[in-house]
């Protein structure tokens, strides 16, 4: 089940022995009971959602409201390994929160016939421990992003959904063709919830990503409005950032609202790992402009 990670001390294989992992050099990590490993190794402490904000997204986005998302990225999934043809490709989701989008994709992979090893990691260990129990055949693992617990060009795509991007960790783990597909919210993301909580809400400006190594391959935009009731306000509150940076007045608005009708704005951009030579070549060219 772990087999996709790899020592995030050395970058050895790590082979299961009952609840460890263990690596030749003797680096070990313990299995938690509740399906998950822990593979954070800097001296730092957790960071990432609180239980309380993993909990808030986890009853938000099973009511449903971010599927037609989901439904999208599944399918773009399917259909780019099915052309690929690879014996048993590897899925990570980098960033994966309670593991919302892991789980889907991971199902939806299945019910298509694709035998593809899905994996999760993110520095919540809340948001870790939630994702693990959404089904046993998916690896999930508490690290860092720009430390990924992954071989080098292991994975076939990788996923990163409203969090972090590290470039070169990315290059690093994905396979030559790879692909990398970011979800970042666009300008009109959450507007409605803008405007009740801000006197000038504003649109969100567009996300910039340093990626050598990298091709754009395609980008869309995927728009819905929704109407919002009751307690699912204040989970969808809850789970944004507006959350940490609202004053108590502002958030105070939002419960004595009845109901909330907001848009929808997820910007998609996806970019395929160029091949080593054509890495190589792209890196020259960089170097030309950054001597």
């Amino acid at each position: 089940m772990f087999e996709c990670f790899c020592c995030p001390v050395c970058g050895q294989a790590l082979i299961q022995e009952g609840q460890t992992l263990r690596c030749s050099a003797g680096h070990s990590f313990d299995i938690a009971s509740g399906g998950y490993v822990n593979l954070w190794v800097t001296n730092r402490t957790h960071a990432g959602d609180s239980k309380g904000m993993v909990t808030a997204r986890h009853r938000f986005l099973e009511s449903g409201a971010y599927g037609f998302l989901l439904n999208r990225l599944c399918a773009d999934a399917a259909a780019f390994l099915r052309e690929r043809d690879v014996e048993k490709p590897l899925v990570v989701d980098a960033g994966c929160g309670e593991g919302y989008y892991t789980a889907g994709i991971a199902a939806h992979l299945h019910r298509k016939g694709i035998a593809a090893q899905v994996a999760g990691v993110d520095i919540s260990k809340a948001a870790v421990r939630t994702g693990a129990k959404r089904g046993e055949d998916i690896s999930f693992a508490v690290a860092s992003l720009f430390r990924l617990p992954l071989f080098p060009a292991s994975a076939d795509i990788v996923l990163s959904v409203f969090a972090p991007v590290c470039g070169a960790e990315c290059a690093r783990v994905l396979k030559p063709g790879g692909l990398l597909c970011i979800v970042s919210p666009g300008p009109k993301h959450l507007f409605g919830l803008k405007e009740i909580l801000y006197e000038n809400p504003y649109e969100n400006p567009p996300n910039t990503y340093y990626l050598p190594g990298f091709t754009q391959a395609t980008q869309f935009s995927e728009k819905r409005e929704i109407l919002v009731r009751g307690s699912q306000m204040n989970d969808l509150f809850a789970m944004t950032p507006y959350y940490w940076k609202t004053p108590a007045d502002a958030s105070a608005r939002l419960v004595h609202l009845p109901t909330l009708c907001t848009s929808l704005d997820f910007h998609v951009d996806v970019y395929q790992r160029l091949e080593d030579g054509e890495r190589e070549s792209t890196s020259c060219a960089l170097s030309m402009y950054n001597p």
